[in-house]
């Protein structure tokens, strides 16, 4: 079973040298050079970006860096679990790793001019022979295939993962009965100072998930069984969209280790199986579940996370043994690295493409498709924007809340102040009747940034005269791991204040804990 501390410790080494290698393949490799510098080009004649060349490059780095290395993290826990049915890198018995060796020297007799990277890859398009694991190495948009490590790297990274222990096993043992992939959500939170994410990533525990969906799924569930009469609203989605559960649109536009999704996940099968009108298959309920999931992350590493753990949770749940065993099923998951807090990325006339070659957020059109979801729920980061292009960009796109040119002494805008905004946009209006078919939404999020900061009043304005606000909980006493700051969780529904309605407020006795 894996030691989530040691592979930490172990990690924090190993991307100190892959960066160390990236950088040196970036300034001997022309091509690489070139392809790079080109789309920082576009990015900063797009105002997608402010930062300098190197400040920039160094972001890359570490987000190829850090691909690497959980390409191999999955490699390996395949292998454990018996996901893969033929060992690459190691396995969880001496026998399995002595396996694994020998089908590399069998690989480099047969293909002589490859070398270690030549059989990371091969590795790699093992796993991406499924379809909804595919994009966890997607050569177009992957980080790992911008920047490819050295031959020697590879080599060392191989060795990293042969290593054994005291007992002849794997000094790290992925294997587990119920093939939790929880380490993950550690792993990603560590490897934040590595790809320099613009913010640090927003840990959410499984209780905090759950009360979340408590607030928002729990009740769009209920009305899709018990909806009223009446006109439905005027909706933005397709009208040829599904009716009752198969219809439902779920969103967390900053899913980090994808902690909420999972969550979601459980329970929307849940609702399948108890669904007069569900389907036998237990695989095409776990498929159902998954289509109703879209998730959004700036940071490629947090959707990789998410995407491999919602892999896993589909193949335990739908109890499929291996990899191999599902390459005919339709599991599609919907989670796109990209800037939720943006405009979709598509060129317009006389403008450059403003989406980076690691994003394919523009690929799939119906995720991010304001007013469209019944349930927008997360846990969104909270700290000041750095990219002064980002923030002026978030203050023109949610006015509503940030106001078009920042307050008096509010310069800095916090990101989390145009995230409040984001939720609430992506959800469903509710139609005059009461808010007939309006979507739910749940966030938790800096307290500070939507009641302390001096433009703050503009979202208190928004929250309380542009939709109807439901639950206001106070969690800045509360025990939450990895809240390094007073939190507010937000709760209610994309429609009109209803003036008889009540708003439930839970506050914290200051100053006692």
């Amino acid at each position: 079973m894996i030691d989530s501390g040691a592979l930490l410790a172990d990690a924090q080494r190993l991307l100190d040298a892959l960066e160390t290698d990236l950088r040196r393949q970036v300034d001997t490799l022309p091509a690489v050079h070139g392809r790079l510098r080109a789309e920082y080009l576009r990015a900063y004649a797009a105002d997608r970006t402010c930062a300098s060349w190197l400040d920039w490059l160094d972001g890359r780095v570490g987000q190829a860096a850090a691909a690497w290395f959980l390409g191999t993290v999955f490699v390996r826990f395949c292998e454990d679990n018996g996901l893969l049915t033929e060992s690459f890198l190691a396995g969880p018995t001496p026998e399995r790793r002595a396996l694994a060796e020998k089908r590399t020297e069998e690989f480099h007799r047969e293909y002589p001019y490859e070398t270690a990277r030549g059989w990371l890859l091969t590795a790699f398009d093992e796993i991406a022979q499924v379809p909804a694991s595919a994009p966890l190495f997607a050569r177009r948009h992957s980080p790992l295939y911008q920047i490819p490590v050295s031959h020697d790297a590879a080599s060392r990274l191989i060795a990293f993962w042969r290593r054994s222990g005291p007992d002849g096993g794997p000094v790290h043992d992925f294997t587990h009965p119920d093939w939790d992939t929880s380490f993950l959500a550690d792993l990603h939170e560590n490897l934040a100072g590595h790809t320099r994410a613009s913010h640090r990533p927003a840990r959410t525990p499984v209780f905090v998930a759950d009360l979340l969906l408590d607030l928002t799924l729990t009740p769009a569930l209920a009305g899709l069984t018990a909806e009223p009469a009446g006109p439905a609203p005027p909706a933005t989605a397709s009208p040829a969209e599904p009716a009752g559960l198969a219809g439902l649109r779920l969103i967390d536009p900053a899913c980090g280790a994808g902690q909420v999704l999972l969550a979601a996940f459980d329970r929307l099968l849940a609702a399948w199986r108890a669904s007069a009108d569900g389907p036998a298959s237990e695989r095409e309920r776990v498929r159902l579940a998954l289509a109703s999931l879209h998730g959004v992350d700036v940071d490629p590493a947090a959707v990789a996370v998410t995407r491999f753990r919602l892999l896993v949770a589909a193949l335990r749940a739908a109890g499929v043994p291996t990899l191999a065993a599902a390459v005919r099923d339709r599991f599609g998951l919907r989670i796109a690295v990209g800037d939720a807090l943006r405009e979709r990325p598509l060129a317009g006339p006389g403008r450059q493409p403003t989406a980076y070659d690691t994003e394919d957020l523009h690929e799939l059109p119906d995720v991010l498709a304001p007013g469209s979801y019944h349930v927008v729920v997360g846990h969104p980061p909270a700290g000041p924007v750095a990219d002064a292009r980002d923030a002026a960009h978030y203050r023109e796109r949610f006015a509503a809340c940030t106001g078009p040119t920042p307050a008096a002494g509010d310069d800095q805008l916090d990101v989390a102040v145009p995230f409040v905004g984001l939720f609430t946009t992506l959800a469903r209006r509710g139609g005059p009747d009461g808010g007939h078919g309006a979507g739910y939404f749940g966030l938790l999020t800096a307290a500070a940034a939507v009641t302390a900061r001096p433009g703050a009043a503009r979202v208190t304005r928004h929250l309380t005269r542009q939709v109807e606000l439901t639950h206001v909980i106070d969690t800045s006493a509360a025990a939450i791991p990895g809240q390094e700051r007073p939190g507010v969780l937000l709760a209610g529904r994309n429609a009109s204040p209803d003036p008889g309605g009540s708003v439930r407020v839970v506050l914290a006795t200051q100053p006692e804990p």
